[in-house]
């Protein structure tokens, strides 16, 4: 019975669906309903999830935007405490000492700064979703670019998508097989702690430019996201949304930067600048071409092969997960298709890119809210190693070094952190069980089984050996591996009791 549903299934795609590569395409036949439905594309800075709906939301990312600013946490009362908790403890007081260390021992405020959201960029082609037909969209994992393709009236429509490392820009691509049949309003949205949102034109087009905060605190993260659209057709402004009409190309080139990595508004404008002035000279296909050989390079090194889904992988991905369900041995090739996923997710996430470079986080790269779950940062109990589980094995050694860029953000406040609140002044560094941008590593949260957990640089030791393990590279292992499990090892040295 499950094998006769299965096969109706398939019978009732049309042939003409069934041209996409089964382990490297993830496809589907109707846009997004939800953000984890969309297709996420980045170069491990930038970040954009493609809904692919009517009016198009991209919605964009950069993984510096984060809730707000470093704070000190660590609770003062902290070390004075310490002994008389370790006292209850080892007297079998386990309630008691539990009380004692949520009472004195928990940070002010209990979390760090959460990661946090950019925008979206709008597309407004005009289009009702009743009038679209022969609708797909597509992430092409070989080339890590996003496309979604539609007829409109008799026209034939189409968006690609591509987070280019080379350029550090997201650069889009708009085309219509009508020439002159392109008529869209492009804007960038954000729904909070916006400081100006302007559209101005240029002889070639125009450009979008948000400039917004993080948060509504004290010194919070600052940014300008901007983007710059070059086509062949007539365009207007209306102070926040550029026109353009009467086009066959519409490209989009576009980048943020942040006061995380800038001390003046002026100089992350001046790099902005100069980045889209770059892409821009280069070209559409020039970025683009650049970005796939980048990217493929570190996508294709590996393949996998469990054996052919047959007609079982002509089917939308949404279809064959439905499927799978019903009899996983029908489809190996979705398996194949998971594990090139899980690959594209950390090559999109986490990238030596702007020092210094951040790793993929509980998000990855991509969020769409302002207070994501578990604050979207680096948990370091599990997540963030599992994040990086692939990194080794599946040949991805190049994504892991933002890891190690965290990890000597995090050994300098850990420092201070193991000599405040353990008074170890030995050169050891101290780390719980998350962190954010900033390297805090102080306790988090307020919870018995975890907030007290100072066991975060072992932890993340285990990572640092593998790489080198992996790699044998000397060099890292001396000037960088070595320092963090020593400091690492030095702090559990002050720590027993």
């Amino acid at each position: 019975m499950r094998r006769l549903l299965y096969n109706a299934l398939v019978a009732a795609i049309p042939l003409a669906l069934a041209n996409f590569d089964a382990s490297h395409v993830s496809w589907y036949t109707t846009p997004a309903n939800n953000f984890t439905s969309t297709l996420p594309i980045g170069n491990g800075r930038l970040g954009a999830a493609i809904w692919g709906t009517a009016t198009e939301n991209v919605t964009l990312n950069e993984n510096s935007i984060w809730s707000g600013p470093f704070i000190n946490r660590v609770n003062p009362r902290s070390y004075d405490a310490l002994w008389p908790v370790r006292s209850l403890l080892a007297e079998g007081n386990m309630t008691e000492g539990n009380d004692a260390t949520l009472a004195n021992m928990v940070g002010i405020p209990d979390s760090p700064q959460s990661y946090s959201a950019l925008g979206s960029l709008v597309l407004d082609f005009g289009h009702d979703e009743a009038g679209i037909s022969n609708y797909t969209r597509y992430l092409d994992l070989r080339s890590g670019m996003a496309v979604v393709e539609y007829t409109y009236r008799a026209v034939r429509y189409r968006r690609e998508y591509l987070a280019s490392h080379p350029d550090n820009v997201v650069a889009v691509r708009l085309s219509s097989s009508e020439p002159g049949g392109l008529n869209v309003a492009s804007s960038l949205v954000r729904d909070r702690y916006v400081v100006s949102n302007n559209a101005t034109l240029s002889h070639d087009g125009g450009l979008l430019t948000l400039r917004a905060y993080s948060n509504n605190v004290s010194n919070p993260i600052q940014f300008t996201a901007e983007a710059r659209v070059v086509s062949d057709g007539r365009a207007t402004s209306n102070g926040t949304s550029l026109v353009v009409r009467n086009a066959s190309t519409i490209d989009i080139f576009i980048d943020t930067e942040t006061s995380y990595r800038y001390s003046a508004q002026e100089n992350w404008e001046a790099e902005i600048k100069s980045k889209l002035d770059t892409a821009c000279s280069s070209g559409f296909v020039a970025v683009k071409k650049n970005a796939i050989a980048d990217y493929s390079a570190l996508a294709q090194r590996v393949d996998l092969n469990l054996g052919s889904s047959g007609s079982a992988g002509n089917l939308p991905t949404d279809s064959r997960l439905v499927n799978y369900r019903i009899d996983p041995d029908s489809d190996p090739e979705l398996v194949v298709l998971m594990f090139h996923f899980g690959r594209h997710s950390l090559i999109a996430s986490s990238r030596a890119t702007e020092s210094p470079a951040l790793p993929a986080n509980l998000q990855g790269l991509w969020n769409q809210d302002f207070d994501p779950a578990w604050g979207g940062r680096f948990t370091i109990d599990i997540n963030l190693e599992m994040n990086y589980w692939p990194a080794e094995v599946t040949n991805l050694a190049d994504t892991f070094s933002p890891f190690i860029d965290l990890l000597d953000v995090v050994h300098d406040r850990g420092l201070d952190v193991a000599e405040s609140m353990y008074h170890c002044s030995n050169g050891g560094y101290v780390l719980h069980h998350n962190t954010d941008l900033w390297g805090d590593a102080a306790p988090v949260d307020n919870g018995t089984t975890w907030t007290m957990w100072p066991m975060g640089g072992a932890w993340l030791s285990a990572n640092l050996i593998e790489h080198y393990r992996f790699s044998r590279d000397e060099s890292i292992l001396r000037n960088r591996i070595w320092p963090l499990l020593q400091s690492a090892a030095r702090f559990y040295y002050c720590y027993l009791f």
